[in-house]
């Protein structure tokens, strides 16, 4: 379980942690893959919007490239700060 921490701490999504135990710690453990699936789920969100967004604020009718610029950077600045 320790290391699977490590592990979601550094953004791995791809490992989850082996259940073997139908007690407690088992249920935690089967809680804790469900929460690895949602982070992921959430992640892959987050790099979608993003990337939609970029493509809106890059488009020709979009609005005045100054303003895209410093609303581009507020949310990157943002997005990267809250990881």
């Amino acid at each position: 379980m320790s290391r699977a921490v490590h592990r979601l701490g550094k953004r791995q999504f791809d490992k989850k942690v082996e259940i073997s135990r139908t007690d407690e710690l088992g249920m935690l453990a089967q809680d804790f893959n469900i929460m690895i699936d949602q982070l992921f789920d959430y992640e892959q969100k987050q790099k979608q919007w993003l990337s939609d967004i970029s493509h809106e604020l890059r488009s020709k009718r979009s609005i005045n490239p100054i303003f895209q610029r410093g609303v581009f950077h507020e949310i990157v600045g943002h997005l990267l700060t809250n990881r």
